[in-house]
């Protein structure tokens, strides 16, 4: 149980990482590059938005900094 407790641990980068390349890949197969270049966009805005959510700033506050509001 050790061992591959800390194989997981030494190796998680790779683990996730070809994890995801497997559900790009299967996505692009699927539904064709575009619609998984924007599923990925999708992603990377919806984790950005979770951190910064998670880090305690206020939804409002960052969405004030990426589009500033003009009168």
């Amino acid at each position: 149980m050790n061992f591959w407790l800390g194989f997981l641990v030494r190796h998680s980068g790779k683990i996730i990482f070809s994890i995801l390349g497997l559900i790009f890949g299967a996505t692009v197969l699927s539904k064709g590059l575009f619609a998984a270049c924007f599923l990925l966009l999708c992603l990377v805005v919806g984790y950005i938005i979770g951190k910064k959510v998670d880090q305690g700033e206020k939804l409002a506050t960052f969405l004030e900094r990426i589009f500033p509001y003009d009168r």
